[in-house]
């Protein structure tokens, strides 16, 4: 069966791919069945990380889609959100690298602003990591959500030391659209203005998959 492979991870899974491969055959050749099977399991493993499967996007009205597979680590609200502006409902996602690591948008809109930030590197399982890390901020213009604008940061974690970010300013998305990647292990947070509106659809340790997952619905009516 063809795996899916995302094209964020071609030149990897190329080039260090051919290198595992061909370690795994010299390993069976001069050393040992053991180390050939050993360095056949990083392979697998590895070229695993850049999967890519197919996710069915809800076409519900009114909802937020995750941008992100992984474990919810953290729900909460923030006075003021500078990119927002003002009071903000914050859901953090932990990836591990046994998750699909690709990003899509939670909802269909408009990037209308890409902002790199240098930072450190603290496991991504740490509610700090969201403030302190390496991220690149991602706010799209959605109008089918109240006050219009939302945010998703890419958060690098301990290993993930390269943010892949495939879209640009002026991009429109569709719901559950891929626009980027962040490589082996991080934190994915998505952040809304607060509206007496919205619901949040998923608790904390619950399990999500990006495009597919309803982290928050908004109700029918005025504001």
């Amino acid at each position: 069966m063809r795996v899916p492979i995302s094209r964020y991870g071609i030149a990897e899974v190329t080039i260090f791919g051919l290198v595992l491969a061909a370690a795994a055959i010299l390993g069976w050749v001069y050393v040992s069945v053991w180390l050939s099977a050993a360095l056949a399991a990083v392979l697998v493993g590895f070229v695993g990380f850049f999967r890519d499967p197919k996710r069915k996007v809800p076409a519900e009205p009114g909802v937020l889609v995750s941008p992100a597979d992984g474990k919810i680590v953290e729900i909460s609200e923030t006075q003021d959100c500078p990119l927002l502006g003002g009071k903000a409902l914050k859901i953090g996602i932990f990836l591990s690298v046994f998750n699909v690591h690709i990003n899509r948008a939670p909802a269909a809109g408009t990037v209308s602003r890409l902002e790199y930030v240098p930072g450190k590197h603290y496991n991504a399982l740490r509610e700090k990591a969201g403030a302190l890390n390496e991220c690149n901020n991602v706010v799209m213009n959605c109008p089918d959500v109240p006050d219009k604008q939302i945010l998703v940061k890419q958060i690098a974690g301990v290993l993930a030391r390269r943010i892949v970010c495939g879209c640009k300013v002026g991009q429109q998305l569709a719901r559950g659209e891929r626009f980027g990647m962040i490589k082996f292990g991080s934190r994915t947070e998505l952040y809304v203005k607060y509206s007496e509106r919205l619901q949040v659809q998923v608790k904390q340790g619950e399990k999500v998959k990006a495009g597919s997952s309803v982290l928050v619905r908004y109700q029918a009516g005025q504001e």
